[in-house]
């Protein structure tokens, strides 16, 4: 009889972990986004060389109506492509719904019959037996499949996502007279060109064979860490190679997701159990659903820079009268920056009123340093890695202004917590164990990310974030890693979180969060 529910047990519990296996694999897209980001700057940084012609003002208004073509044709973009990945990751959902119900009614069918043939008196050995097996085949062929459809979807979504930058990169060709073809030409050179600066290399993994073989008939269970096209995810490649040490075997995967909101989403849904975000999306989340996430800790307090080919600004004061181009509005730079400016007395524009700083939104991430490079712009508002990008492309590039001095000295708590280490909430209070060997690991992992740079920047492009090992390799030693506990940490999360509320507060959930958004031992 207990041979019987063992068995029952058994298949529903491997039925649910392959399930939970296959769903945890979603398609990735935002590997080589700071890859494409970086390899533009080729053509862009030669024109350095050439002496600056004069437009003629038919020319300025010809180039002025191109530039915001492009840049509206981007935002559209933008908003196309987060339409399209809310809408796959709900189709996601639903299908997983669907399936785990399948799994629980196969799973109840099969320990109905078990019981009723354990309840007759001539019931056999045998007869049990050929019923484990019939069962174990039904759950094989549902596994299949599941598996199936979970694959179907995800080649339609992988195909949905091609065709709308397929659509992107047309349009974009057709208004700057580029093609597709020779921008993937640039690329490649450009990444091999920007490899050979540096003596940081790449190893070949060795594990392609081994890696193939599903998780689940090697480990008794795995623990996926979250990851996005971002700097502040390169802690996360130690764990590839060097395992927390969890009772058991138990296996550390990391994921990169397609943005830090995706991310955030696999965490909430249990796709994930940990993961590196941004702080007020953090506390945003949070407070949009109590519960569904907690903070681990703090692991990295900001890299942003001012960059410019002049040199003359030494101070926050000599911005007064200046243009600063930012990527994004309404994001955490501009309020940071915002913040240090009007605690130092200056105003920033309007479209209704004059100020002392302009703020001017128009110009992306993927463009911003080689638009300083070329002269267009004179200053912008960049984070690692996009700064070191522009000054290894241009020696007359400078980290003019470093935002994270300039904050500290406006600020009694001296240090923004730009990124934290967050946990599914019902996981953390769950798994105490394991969330203290994860803390733990990412303490070392911090410490020797700062401390060896030239090691970690070749896991970093292999195993992370995408960001190529040269450029993770300049761009570690300022980026400002620590590790601190959420406790120790809360009075300075409180404070960043109340600055971004004075501007926007629906970026933050609109008000604190209490005690339960930091985690406790």
């Amino acid at each position: 009889m207990k041979r019987v529910k063992l068995i029952s047990f058994a298949i529903t519990f491997a039925v649910a972990a392959s399930a939970f296996n296959v769903f945890g694999n979603e398609r990735n897209f935002s590997e080589q986004e700071i890859t494409a980001q970086v390899a533009g700057y080729t053509e862009d940084a030669q024109e350095t060389s050439e002496p600056a012609k004069t437009e003629t003002k038919e020319e300025k208004s010809a180039r002025l109506k191109k530039e915001k073509e492009i840049a509206a044709l981007k935002k559209k973009h933008e908003s196309e492509a987060s339409k399209l990945t809310k809408k796959q990751s709900k189709e996601l959902k639903n299908l997983t719904k669907a399936q785990a119900k399948e799994v629980k009614a196969l799973s109840s069918k099969q320990s109905k019959e078990l019981s009723s043939a354990k309840k007759r008196k001539d019931v056999e050995q045998t007869e049990l037996d050929e019923l484990t097996e019939k069962h174990a085949k039904e759950t094989e062929e549902l596994k299949s499949k599941q598996e199936t459809a979970v694959k179907e979807l995800q080649e339609t979504h992988a195909q949905q996502q091609k065709e709308l930058e397929n659509s992107f990169n047309a349009k974009l060709a057709e208004l700057t007279g580029t093609s597709s073809d020779s921008e993937e030409t640039e690329t490649t050179a450009t990444v091999e060109e920007i490899d050979t600066e540096t003596s940081v290399t790449v190893e070949k993994s060795s594990d392609t064979a081994k890696d193939d073989v599903p998780v689940e008939k090697k480990y008794k269970r795995t623990i996926h860490i979250g990851t996005f096209a971002d700097i502040s995810g390169i802690p996360a490649a130690y764990f590839i190679e060097n395992k927390p040490e969890f009772e058991g075997k138990t296996n550390t995967v990391v994921e990169k997701c397609d943005s830090a909101e995706d991310e955030i989403q696999k965490i909430i849904s249990g796709q994930l159990e940990f993961g590196f975000v941004p702080t007020e999306l953090a506390a945003k989340t949070y407070m949009e659903n109590k519960g569904s996430i907690v903070v681990l800790g703090i692991t990295e307090t900001g890299n942003l820079s001012i960059i410019s080919k002049n040199d003359s600004v030494k101070s926050i004061e000599n911005l007064k009268g200046k243009t600063i181009y930012i990527p994004k509005k309404n994001s955490g730079a501009e309020y940071i920056l915002r913040h240090i400016l009007e605690k130092k007395g200056l105003t920033v524009a309007t479209s209704e009123t004059d100020g002392d700083v302009k703020f001017d939104f128009s110009i992306p991430n993927s463009e911003i340093a080689a638009a300083v490079i070329t002269n267009k712009i004179e200053f912008a508002l960049v984070s690692e890695p996009f700064s070191t990008v522009a000054m290894r492309k241009s020696n007359s590039v400078k980290k003019v202004l470093d935002i994270q001095k300039e904050f500290a000295s406006v600020e009694t708590e001296s240090k923004f917590p730009h990124s934290v280490l967050i946990a599914n909430g019902n996981y953390a209070n769950g798994n105490k164990e394991v969330v203290a060997q994860i803390i733990k690991s990412c303490e070392e992992a911090t410490k020797w990310v700062v401390t060896s740079p030239n090691k970690a920047a070749p896991l970093t492009q292999k195993h992370t974030t995408g960001i190529l090992a040269p450029i993770a390799a300049k761009s570690i030693p300022t980026a400002n890693f620590v590790w601190e506990s959420a406790k120790d940490g809360r009075v300075s999360i409180e404070r960043l979180i109340s600055i971004f509320m004075n501007y926007n507060p629906e970026s933050v959930g609109q008000e604190l969060p209490d005690n339960n958004f930091y985690y406790s031992k």
